[in-house]
């Protein structure tokens, strides 16, 4: 590796110290219509006075010139809608190392200010002047094989076909950077990778790196202090060139977008032919050849004559010419003559068609084919053979079409991956110089079983498993005379899993100060609210008191219960002073009411008032409610009932010429909170001549005067004009004073003196007993 930087350090210089006539022809003649060539060297250093050389500007990015002074690129304007990129003119050597570096302007808001859509790194295997969709798909979505890294400024929340929804992390409009994978068109941001990035600001340019490592396939990116790192063999599999654009786009959220001082040190793909023999439709009936070589160097394809086939014609890229940056497909035509035998390789793992040998001959010709050798490049592959009918001693081209199957499946590897975890403890004083030597725990060592499918190349990981244990012991700090560690031991670490970092802590020692923690509790939940830590020299006063912060929590609806805090304050000393300050959530009672009520209404059948409402007392129902003043959190009671839980029963009320449609409302029980207020309506219509009766003036169930006599004779109401004297056993007179109620109307009882009204309805019957007695009795006379 330095032996290749050290020679490419040595072919800059060298073109830069004599000026290579080849090179500045080049430079000056081929560059300026947009491409590049490279015939001798491959390794170039792109510098920014060279941007324009080596870069395509499109869209937005075409409008502004790139500034020869400043090196200066714009992508967008500050304006909506707008979508530029630049495109290398030539394909990346993905085999070899390659470094990138730069400023990045992002703008001057982020998402939350109306800041949008951020820049794109595309890597692709496609053409070179090809770019992704803008937006979501930040220049990376809608082309296969594709991948990439973003940095983004504005989130994306839903999915589209050249895009997936951005990680929901970054919801709140944070910017981020991560790479993408973009292999299947629809760019997806890794989201293990994504990291959060200062938001733009006032148009600054930051450092931007790009560091790739062509023997591990590992992408490296830098932007301002922070650095990103990505396996991207996944994303490169076989392919060797691979196109580079950088892309940038706004919507309706906007910001001006730049690039300066591009510097780009890589080498330069081999241009690419691809020479097919097929027959007309297409299949392949002899090996293809792939020929590569330097740009704008010589190329040439020939012919092939293939048994049982006839040349018919050439498709695609000319025979023969000059290699380009893109790659370049020649297709030769045959068509096949009489008789064909087709042998099918098929993979039985995925259930699909790999291949087909499409003969074709005259009839009774002896086919010049074998699997083996197909087999053995399949083996290559990491395929296995299951079965091969295709005839050992041969087969000879017949009238029917004949067909033979090789039947072949994935290979696999199993493999045992092993990972370690250290542990190291640094000992150093304040100035950052070692105390004492570091401390370096025994290694915690994990494995797994790696499965891999030799064809495909995919993986099945199976769990990491500690070797011995995965923890790491706690680790007391040693002692220095005359210092104390700011930490008295590392505590054990357990849980440590293959995904854990390796794990580096320092213990800083300080010269001895006193030390005073004074400790906040909440008695209510038994949780620690806060610690203070006073540090200071031995006698010195600690500027410090507990009053300001139990204000604080005070008004935050806390209660001070303790605080053995010295009120005069105190000073440090040698050994370390605790105070504790209890404190108690305060509360707050509610009592909260409910009452159902109970009215009857009392109308004549026309809707009009007959008397007043009746409005039984509402019963009444409370219950407790608890606030907790710091939490909010509410304590409820259960509901009690203040005033009982039922409405006792209703007699209408009396009024002469009427009878009531109910001549009670009966009682209600069971009464709770969630009960509907009660309304009853009693009708009053108008007696009929002949059929007044007497109103009862107890409730229903006790005695009351029959309507009807013995006899059956029915007795009217009688209006006596004079008091009545009843003469009884003894002769003696009893006089019964009679009241006028013609114009008084009698209200029911509202049921809280039950006893009386049953002794009074009991009265009332026997009174009207008697006088019905002695009224019959007179008329028989």
């Amino acid at each position: 590796m330095k032996m290749k930087k050290k020679i490419l350090k040595s072919v800059v210089l060298l073109g830069v110290l004599l000026g290579i006539l080849g090179d500045m022809y080049f430079m000056s003649s081929n560059l300026k219509y947009g491409t590049v060539y490279a015939s001798t060297n491959r390794e170039v250093i792109v510098y920014p006075k060279d941007f324009l050389y080596f870069f395509q500007r499109n869209g937005s990015a075409e409008n502004f010139e790139y500034d020869t002074n400043s090196f200066i690129q714009t992508l967008t304007p500050d304006q909506p809608s707008q979508s530029g990129n630049v495109t290398l003119k030539t394909k990346v050597d993905m085999s070899q190392n390659f470094s990138f570096t730069g400023l990045i302007n992002l703008g001057n808001k982020g998402m939350k200010r109306g800041g949008a859509d951020g820049v794109g790194f595309l890597f692709h295997p496609g053409n070179t002047n090809i770019v992704g969709t803008p937006g979501g798909g930040a220049g990376i979505g809608g082309l296969s094989g594709a991948f990439g890294f973003k940095l983004d400024t504005y989130y994306n929340n839903w999915n589209d076909p050249s895009f997936i929804a951005d990680p929901p992390q970054f919801s709140s409009g944070q910017s981020f950077g991560a790479f993408v994978n973009g292999l299947n068109g629809q760019a997806k941001t890794i989201a293990e990778s994504a990291k959060a990035i200062s938001e733009p600001s006032s148009n600054n340019f930051v450092p931007f790196f790009i560091t790739y490592e062509g023997q591990t396939k590992t992408m490296t990116i830098t932007y301002g202090n922070q650095t990103w790192s990505q396996d991207v063999s996944p994303f490169i599999v076989d392919e060797k060139a691979m196109s580079f654009s950088i892309a940038a786009s706004t919507g309706a959220n906007t910001n001006l977008q730049q690039l300066k001082n591009v510097q780009f040190s890589y080498t330069i793909a081999q241009g690419e032919v691809i020479t097919n023999y097929i027959d007309e439709d297409g299949n392949s009936i002899s090996s293809s050849s792939i020929m590569n070589g330097d740009l704008d160097t010589n190329y040439e394809t020939n012919q092939k004559e293939i048994q049982g086939y006839t040349f018919k014609e050439v498709t695609g890229s000319p025979t023969k010419g000059k290699y380009k940056a893109n790659d370049q497909t020649i297709n030769y035509i045959y068509s096949p003559n009489r008789g064909d035998i087709k042998v099918i390789y098929t993979d039985d793992t995925i259930g699909q068609n790999l291949s087909s040998k499409e003969l074709s001959g005259r009839v009774g010709q002896d086919v010049n084919y074998s699997t083996q050798e197909d087999i053995t490049s399949y083996k290559d592959m990491g395929y296995e053979l299951v079965s091969d009918d295709y005839p050992q001693k041969g087969v000879t081209f017949g009238d029917v079409s004949q067909e033979f199957f090789v039947h072949l499946r994935h290979g696999k590897s199993i493999v045992t991956e092993q990972k370690k975890i250290n542990e190291t403890i640094h000992y150093l004083y304040e100035n950052n110089t070692e105390a004492l030597p570091s401390y370096v725990a025994n290694p915690l060592l994990f494995s797994r079983a790696v499965i891999t499918d030799n064809v495909t190349g995919d993986k099945i990981f199976g769990e990491w498993k500690a070797e011995q244990e995965n923890e790491f012991n706690e680790v007391k700090s040693p002692d220095v005379k005359g210092y104390t560690p700011d930490q008295k031991l590392i505590e054990k670490i357990g849980g440590i899993t293959a995904e854990t970092q390796d794990i580096i802590k320092s213990v800083i020692y300080k010269r001895n100060q006193g030390q005073i923690i004074i400790t906040y509790i909440d008695d209510t939940t038994g949780k620690t609210l806060d610690i203070d830590e006073l540090s200071g020299l031995t006698d010195d006063n600690a500027d410090y008191t507990t009053l300001d912060k139990i204000s604080l929590y005070e008004k935050m609806g806390d209660n001070l219960v303790s605080n053995d805090f010295p009120t005069d304050g105190t000073k440090f000393k040698d050994n370390e002073q605790y105070y504790v300050v209890h404190l108690s959530h305060d509360v707050k009672t509610v009592v909260e009411e409910k009452k159902v009520n109970q009215t009857i209404h009392y109308v004549y059948k026309d809707g009009s008032k007959a008397v007043n409402d009746f409005n039984a007392k509402p019963k009444l129902f409370t219950r407790t409610i608890i606030i907790d003043k710091v939490t909010g959190e509410k304590t409820i009671g259960k509901w009690t009932a203040k005033m009982g839980n039922r409405f006792d029963k209703i007699p209408s009320p009396i009024i002469k010429g009427y009878k009531p449609d109910k001549l009670l409302i009966p009682e209600v029980k069971n009464i709770t909170e969630d009960t509907e207020d009660i309304e009853d309506t009693v009708t009053y219509s108008k007696n009929k001549p002949g059929n007044d009766t007497v109103p009862p003036t107890t409730p229903p169930g006790n005695d009351m005067v029959p309507p009807i006599t013995s006899r059956g004779v029915i007795i009217p109401p009688v209006t006596p004009s004079d008091n009545l004297i009843i003469n009884n056993k003894n002769n003696s007179k009893k006089v019964i004073n009679w009241t006028d109620l013609s114009n008084d109307i009698l209200l029911p009882s509202t049921g809280d003196d039950q006893k009386a009204q049953k002794y009074l309805g009991v009265l009332g019957s026997l009174l009207l007993g008697i006088s019905a007695i002695l009224i019959f009795m007179k008329r028989k006379k």
